[in-house]
């Protein structure tokens, strides 16, 4: 699960940095968008990392599957924070879609980081 916090970290870093940059280099930046990309990726690597503490224990198939889900709900949490935003449901600036990609890159870094670490504590505790 150390990956899953070290992906929070890293998609809170994105956000402090981009505020930091805001309020002493003297960018104008819209913050709405990135902090809007930074809460749904948290989210999304918060819901993934469920399932994958619920299979600890298990065998490696049942692993395998459950990092699936993992990936498959992490995928569907950015998507639909996207298409609120492109639907217009959400009014934040237009570079959501890119801070989207941003955090959507870290987090399944993260996530395909964690399911690798839980099917090696997996197999090797099995054999």
């Amino acid at each position: 699960m150390r990956p899953i916090v070290l992906g929070i970290l890293f998609c809170i870093a994105l956000a402090a940095g981009v505020t930091c940059a805001n309020k002493f280099g003297g960018a104008h930046l819209d913050l709405s968008a990135p902090l809007a990309a930074t809460s749904a990726g948290v989210l999304a690597l918060v819901l993934a990392a469920m399932p994958l503490r619920m299979a600890r224990g298990a065998d490696t198939v049942t692993v395998a599957q459950t990092g699936l889900i993992a990936t498959v709900i992490q995928m569907l949490i950015l998507l639909i924070s996207g298409g609120l935003v492109l639907l217009g449901h959400m009014p934040v600036g237009s570079s959501f879609i890119y801070w989207l990609m941003a955090v959507y890159i870290i987090s399944m870094i993260a996530i395909i980081a964690s399911i690798n670490g839980v099917i090696r504590a997996t197999s090797t505790s099995k054999a």
